[in-house]
């Protein structure tokens, strides 16, 4: 927006012309670590000289991003889990209600949401009457968090069809995301597609500079895996897969937060105690990305793994599970997802395998250790497959969306 100031000195008109940023509220959770959390910090530094950036979350006080000191934070209300409950969905209406006051006190025109309970509530101040812009991110697999086997999985689904249909737009971060909301959700709304990106070119760099955690056996063969302890990602899975492995001289390296006691338990039946890493959260992974061969994700689920775009930036060859979404669109892009996959699929960027099948997850891990030509042309093929990903691009289609908006 322009505002133009004349004066007059001795007769002549000086023309003032300045400039004020259009306004944005951004709303999530909170800003610990996450894939979606990442996504609103890295907008947030790169929109924010352009723009007035509110950010409206329901936990403040544990930011784990840098974000810019002029970006206004605003709590919504209590922090609570990251998933919405039936309890905390009953609190939204008021909440959103708490928010709409806020934007029109403010004068902001525009809302961009991140995650369950923000999109509701951006959903929410559409119902109420908000005559500004809205865009929902939609980052879960949105069927398997609302169940109709649940009284709060029906609740979800119903308020994503009533809610979510009131957006302006919606922004999935995965092509199969995006079709279930259209056929399974029925929803008639724009909806388009922005992948997760990666910053490649950044990584590499650091990588030259790392400092390993631990000393590397010679010889020695290393698995990763990345994720927080929880039954969707089916660490199960990954240590009973491991131990089907007839190879000495390798190692299972597992990262996350919250380990439970039982992985030590499960290791120590399995008899791999000996070759099992075990380490919590960290805010650097990349020490450990260079400590490892291979990288393998075992989830039964995921939103978008951002761990398989980090694995490929670190140029570890990938084994995963084809479950839904995400997977499948990094490691086979362009190929169709089946629900019922027997079994397994060398793809142009990794080794996909069925869902919770531990002889298949075995044979593959055995198969990308013994192969160093495939793992070598995996890691050729990512040379090309991060262009698709890169973080600059992604952030461009989103200032691109919201440009038109």
């Amino acid at each position: 927006m322009r505002k133009i100031y004349c004066s007059t000195e001795s007769g002549n008109c000086i023309i003032f012309i300045t400039s004020m940023k259009e306004k944005i509220a951004i709303i999530i959770n909170s800003l610990q670590t996450g894939g979606a959390e990442k996504t609103v910090a890295l907008l947030t530094n790169r929109l924010h000289a352009e723009l007035d950036i509110h950010l409206l979350m329901f936990n403040t006080t544990t930011i784990e991003f840098k974000i810019p000191d002029d970006v206004t934070v605003y709590q919504i209300g209590k922090p609570t889990s990251a998933d919405a409950g039936p309890i905390d969905v009953l609190k939204l209406p008021l909440q959103a209600w708490r928010v709409k006051k806020y934007l029109e006190n403010k004068k902001i025109g525009l809302v961009l949401s991140f995650l369950n309970r923000p999109n509701f509530i951006a959903g929410y101040l559409k119902l109420f009457g908000y005559r500004g812009k809205v865009i929902l991110n939609e980052r879960t697999n949105t069927s398997y968090y609302y169940t109709d086997k649940t009284i709060g999985g029906r609740l979800g689904r119903f308020l994503v069809k009533k809610l979510y249909s009131r957006a302006d737009c919606i922004i999935s971060n995965s092509i199969f995301s995006k079709k279930e909301l259209h056929e399974s959700f029925g929803l008639k709304n724009k909806i388009i597609t922005i992948n997760n990106g990666i910053n490649y070119r950044d990584i590499q760099e650091k990588l030259k500079h790392i400092t390993l955690p631990f000393e590397k056996r010679t010889g020695e063969f290393i698995f990763c895996h990345v994720g927080r302890y929880h039954p969707d990602k089916n660490q199960e899975l990954l240590l009973n897969a491991f131990a089907k492995l007839k190879k000495e001289n390798c190692r299972l390296l597992m990262i996350g937060k919250n380990i439970p006691l039982q992985f030590n338990s499960l290791a120590n039946q399995l008899g791999i105690a000996d070759k099992v890493i075990l380490i919590d959260q960290q805010t650097d992974l990349l020490p450990y990305y260079a400590m490892a061969d291979a990288f393998v994700l075992s989830s039964n689920v995921e939103g978008y793994p951002n761990v398989l775009l980090e694995a490929m930036a670190c140029h570890l060859p990938i084994i995963s599970t084809d479950c839904k979404w995400g997977p499948r669109e990094i490691l086979g892009p362009g190929t169709d997802y089946h629900e019922n996959m027997k079994t397994v699929e060398f793809a142009q960027n990794g080794i996909l395998v069925p869902v919770n099948n531990v002889v298949l997850l075995a044979d593959s891990m055995t198969t990308l250790l013994d192969d160093d030509l495939l793992r070598k042309q995996y890691v050729a093929n990512y040379q090309i497959a991060l262009r698709h990903f890169d973080e600059a691009r992604m952030l461009q289609l989103f200032e691109e969306e919201l440009s038109t908006i």
